[in-house]
C-alpha cells in the first residue's frame, strides 16, 4: 500500500488559502484598532472641550456688574469678574486663551473655531452688543467650539451661560 501524499500544487495552494486568510484576520485586526485610536482621540478631545467650556461658563456666570463688560464680539469676549480680575477668552492660532489681568495662559489647544453669540432679555440675537463704560443689554452667552484633531476627527460643543449680575 502506497502512503499518501499531496502534490506540489496541492501544497501551493494550501499554502495561498492560508496566506489569504492571514490576511484578512489582520486586516480586521488593524481596522479594529485604528477604530479605537479614532475612538480614543475622541473622547480626549470631547473631555478636554467640556472642561474648557465648562470653565469659561462658570467664570463667565460671575461678571461683577451691567458695566463690567469690556469686550463682546463674535471671537473675543472680555469682562470683569466679582473679584475685580479683568479676563478674556480669545482663540489664537489653534489655542483658546484665557487672560486674567494680563497674564495669559492657553486653556484648549486643537481649536479650529471659538464663537460668542449674545442675546437679550428677549432671546433675540446681538449683532453689536453694549459694552463698558454703557450698560451692557447682554443676558445670556452662548459659547461654541470647534474642536479638530486629524482630518476626520471633529467635535463641536456648546453651552448657553447666564452672568449672574447682568440682570
Amino acid at each position: 500500500m502506497k502512503p499518501k501524499s499531496f502534490t506540489l500544487i496541492e501544497l501551493v495552494i494550501t499554502m495561498a488559502v492560508l496566506v489569504a486568510m492571514g490576511w484578512m484576520g489582520i486586516s480586521a485586526l488593524l481596522a479594529g484598532v485604528d477604530s479605537w485610536s479614532m475612538f480614543i482621540q475622541r473622547k480626549e478631545l470631547l473631555s478636554d472641550g467640556r472642561m474648557a467650556v465648562d470653565r469659561m461658563a462658570r467664570e463667565i456666570r460671575m461678571i461683577k456688574n451691567i458695566t463690567s463688560v469690556l469686550t463682546a464680539d463674535a471671537a473675543a469676549f472680555s469682562f470683569t469678574d466679582t473679584n475685580n480680575n479683568n479676563l478674556s477668552f480669545t482663540l489664537n492660532s489653534s489655542v483658546i486663551e484665557r487672560a486674567e489681568n494680563e497674564a495669559t495662559n492657553g486653556l484648549l489647544d486643537n481649536v479650529s473655531n471659538l464663537s460668542f453669540t449674545y442675546y437679550d432679555t428677549n432671546n433675540s440675537v446681538i449683532l453689536t452688543p453694549a459694552v463698558s463704560p454703557l450698560e451692557t443689554n447682554i443676558r445670556r452667552i452662548r459659547i461654541s467650539i470647534t474642536l479638530l484633531k486629524g482630518a476626520s476627527r471633529q467635535v463641536n460643543l456648546q453651552t448657553d451661560t447666564w452672568p449672574r449680575n447682568l440682570k
